[in-house]
């Protein structure tokens, strides 16, 4: 059996909300309706809304949510390419350590914070960090820690070369330093004196008690 009501208006009994239909009810808007929102009108969705060309998202504060966090946005095309897809953001900071090569070197704790922003897989790491105490014997310095692993790509396409300031050092190095990400899903920022190779060169020497270095490097992540 079917009815049909026809009315201009409905309004509540009493107050000022009223229900339509129970629980499990279906209820079904033809091809061609149209449903006027009026300026200044408010639609709540405390459930799942399905239909209206967007599935599993919801908004929060004004922000789209989606209920699995792995979706994204694909970005300059019509059509779903992998390569255009952006399903990842972040924000935050990470602690580090220094690695030498021969004995120890740590940071002060009041300036061994990091921090970076990830988009997609591309993360930018940026900080200040002092020298506490070292007893490092001579070689390369490494600062570990980085907040996520470098990817593994062929042909040298996962090394980074990032940016390096050092100030109060014993002496001054001659050759500048160098700064890179080696690949390989390592999550140490390398650095070196300009010119020398693998652990030979002695830049631990020009880092003691108080020394100081700021960098910034940019680098891809699986």
């Amino acid at each position: 059996m079917s009815s049909e009501i026809k009315a201009d208006k409905w309004s509540p009994a009493s107050g000022t909300s009223a229900t339509i239909g129970d629980s499990g009810d279906t209820y079904t808007i033809p091809s061609g309706v149209t449903l006027d929102v009026a300026s200044g009108a408010t639609i709540s969705n405390s459930g799942t809304a399905t239909g209206f060309g967007i599935t599993g998202w919801s908004s929060n504060s004004g922000n789209l949510l989606p209920a699995d966090a792995s979706k994204g946005i694909y970005l300059g095309v019509n059509s779903a390419t992998s390569s255009n897809l952006l399903d990842d953001y972040e924000e935050g900071t990470f602690t580090a350590t220094i690695v030498v090569d021969g004995g120890a070197m740590s940071l002060e704790s009041g300036h061994n914070t990091g921090s970076y922003v990830k988009i997609g897989n591309v993360v930018n790491v940026q900080g200040f960090f002092k020298v506490d105490s070292t007893s490092a014997s001579g070689g390369y310095v490494n600062l570990a820690g980085l907040p996520f692993a470098c990817i593994t790509s062929s042909e040298g396409t996962d090394y980074s070369v990032g940016s390096v300031l050092v100030r109060s050092a014993s002496s001054a190095v001659g050759g500048g330093i160098v700064g890179w990400i080696e690949g390989s899903g390592t999550t140490q920022f390398a650095m070196r004196e300009n010119g020398t190779t693998g652990v030979g060169n002695t830049l631990t020497s020009y880092f003691d008690s108080g020394t100081d270095f700021t960098i910034n490097v940019t680098y891809r992540t699986v």
